[in-house]
């Protein structure tokens, strides 16, 4: 009798995504979140020991995509009373945004926790140099990596608190259940256990024949057989943070040999784009039962999340298979960051990023002209890299309100954070955007340590980056600096 696709999912039977010995092996290596139930639940009682021994009042959690996102769903979706202690993530090389955690953090009292799976995230590697050369404390670094990377090295020769190493065969979009999402929430002050108990009793159903998971993933691969490539999130205000997860791992999982789901963001109640699948995320109490979406989440508490997340990884990894794709890979995110390094590799990188904005870039009123040909299929995707102030978010939501009275088809991904989430769908996905980078200049951004460059430099030569990737995809887009 033939397997079903839930059997074989869990078998780990690496024919459902390819029949190419080299890819197969290459999945192989990533169906490790599969065993997050049996490998993680002896680890709970040691990561609550090690939660109750920190003595710190603020935890900063420096991480990217997949070892930052979970954190977010969490800290947001927690009610205030629940969270035990001040925590941060910064998952940005904003100056503005790494001067300010600076200037209000109480240093010494501060737990950083330095997340990545490769450890060798550019973006994580110059914010620890940065806030490292600040503390030079090693009890208040942990770090949560695989084994043997740079960073596992690195904390070991500083001599960090904890080192928390996670199953390389885990991928970091894969990864909310594992190391990069239990210790967040244990230190947020989160009821690890209650977490766990959510997870195990919702299991059953979810490796069910009749499993939600696949049942998710049937309507989004009838939908893209439909030509529909867009999936609207919509969610509460209690659950803001859950979307930016979910978007990470559909655009990333699905984004690659023209096919996949470009996620839109969008609040419960708003208008949603025409010839999009819509799922709405929510706790009863906050969700309008007149709602008209295609699947939706209901809560009751935040633990209810770990079952979610399974759902979703579940979901995304059967989507794979029906796709023809592997879900596992993210062929097109290294581009950028190959570009951005050759920039920074300059002898004078400011002065030669400066000059290369100069001759790519396009006067602001010419926006105008370039929205002018849009088709109606077509998603406006502002990429912004501008500061984190008042004055830049004004100029942001005063454009994003003028593209918003032609189109309903319109994301708006923050920079650098989105290169690790729909950077992939961006430049391997269907090619239905057309691109607005924006990017301003930063006066007296901090350096980053032992390097010729400072934040600066560092996000504009990402946002170049990014433009040199979608243009050699042949991807519509523009350059604005300083809207």
């Amino acid at each position: 009798m033939k397997s079903s696709l839930i059997q074989r999912l869990l078998q780990k039977d690496v024919t459902l995504w390819s029949d190419q010995k080299s890819i197969q092996n290459e999945v192989h290596d990533r169906l490790g979140w599969l065993d997050i139930p049996s490998f993680f639940s002896d680890k709970i009682n040691s990561i609550e020991a090690f939660e109750r021994d920190i003595k710190h009042t603020h935890i900063v959690l420096l991480g990217m995509g997949g070892s930052s996102l979970v954190s977010e769903v969490f800290l947001q979706s927690m009610e205030s009373s629940q969270i035990k202690r001040h925590f941060h993530v910064v998952d940005t090389t904003d100056p503005q945004v790494i001067s300010d955690l600076t200037h209000n953090l109480p240093l010494e009292q501060t737990l950083f926790i330095v997340a990545s799976k490769s450890g060798t995230t550019l973006e994580v590697t110059s914010l620890f140099q940065y806030f490292w050369s600040l503390v030079k404390s090693p009890s208040q670094f942990i770090a949560i990596t695989d084994e043997g990377t740079e960073l596992h090295q690195k904390a070991l020769e500083l001599d960090f608190l904890r080192i928390w190493i996670n199953p390389s065969t885990i991928g970091g979009r894969f990864a909310a259940l594992s190391y990069f999402g239990l210790i967040p929430f244990a230190l947020m002050g989160g009821d690890l256990k209650k977490l766990w108990s959510s997870l195990m009793q919702a299991l059953p159903q979810l490796q069910s024949e009749d499993s939600p998971a696949l049942s998710l993933a049937q309507q989004l691969y009838q939908a893209h057989s439909k030509g529909i490539h867009k999936l609207t999130l919509q969610s509460t205000q209690a659950t803001n943070g859950l979307p930016l997860w979910v978007e990470q791992l559909v655009a990333e999982s699905t984004g690659k040999a023209n096919k996949g789901f470009l996620p839109i963001l969008q609040d419960h109640g708003q208008t949603p784009p025409q010839d999009s699948y819509i799922h709405a995320f929510g706790f009863a109490d906050e969700l309008d039962e007149n709602m008209t979406v295609h699947s939706v989440s209901v809560f009751n508490e935040v633990e209810d999340l770990a079952a979610e997340f399974m759902l979703w990884q579940m979901a995304t990894a059967l989507l794979g298979s029906m796709l023809k794709i592997n879900p596992f890979d993210q062929p097109h995110v290294s581009t950028t960051k190959k570009n951005t390094v050759s920039y920074l590799q300059h002898e004078t990188p400011a002065q030669s990023i400066a000059q290369q904005i100069r001759s790519v870039m396009v006067a602001p009123e010419k926006i105008n002209d370039y929205m002018n040909d849009l088709k109606p299929s077509e998603v406006v995707c502002i990429l912004s890299y501008l500061p984190q102030t008042d004055t830049a978010q004004d100029k942001l939501d005063s454009l994003v309100n003028r593209i918003a009275q032609h189109t309903p088809n319109l994301t708006l991904n923050v920079g650098p954070r989105y290169l690790h989430s729909t950077g992939q769908f961006h430049k391997g996905g269907k090619n239905v955007g057309k691109y607005i980078i924006l990017t301003q200049d930063q006066d007296n951004a901090p350096r980053v340590p032992d390097e010729n460059y400072d934040f600066n430099t560092l996000k504009i030569a990402q946002a170049l980056g990014d433009y040199e990737a979608l243009q050699n995809n042949n991807r519509k887009v523009i350059l604005v600096h300083n809207l």
